[in-house]
C-alpha cells in the first residue's frame, strides 16, 4: 500500500474536505437533506 498512498494522513485529510465540499454542494444546490428535495415535475 506504500507505492499507492505513502502519506496517510494527508489522504484522510483530503477525504474528510472532499465529504464536506461535497456535501456543501448539495445542501447549497438544494437536494439535500431529502427532504429539501424539490418535488418531481
Amino acid at each position: 500500500m506504500e507505492a499507492i498512498e505513502p502519506n496517510w494522513v494527508c489522504l484522510l485529510w483530503f477525504a474528510g474536505f472532499a465529504t464536506i465540499g461535497t456535501v456543501g454542494v448539495l445542501v447549497v444546490a438544494g437536494m439535500f437533506p431529502l427532504r429539501a428535495r424539490p418535488e418531481p415535475m
